[in-house]
């Protein structure tokens, strides 16, 4: 099955890397900034919600069905994507 490959950047949610309790400078600090993600990915699901991409597949048919396996799987919100840019034409 033929996929699109795509590179993305989009913004990620921001979270302290601990659960522990903030002061009022600590959180402005999480509360001011954005994170954006730089990554690139074949496409196995998308709708109007979402884009699911893996950094890896292995695709290979078997008796008439594909067996599929995927490495690295994210699901991103389309409201995160900042840019998209089709790379599929780069792929022989």
């Amino acid at each position: 099955m033929k996929r699109k490959l795509v590179y993305l950047e989009w913004i990620d949610a921001v979270a302290p890397t601990d659960c522990s309790w903030l002061c009022g400078d600590d959180v402005k600090e999480y509360t001011g900034r954005e994170l954006l993600i730089k990554d690139c990915g074949w496409i196995v699901d998308e709708s109007k919600d979402y884009l699911s991409i893996v950094a890896g597949l292995s695709e290979e048919q078997e008796d008439s069905q594909w067996e599929s396996i995927f490495h690295r799987l994210i699901r991103i919100p389309i409201k995160c994507i900042k840019r998209r840019k089709d790379l599929s034409r780069h792929i022989v």
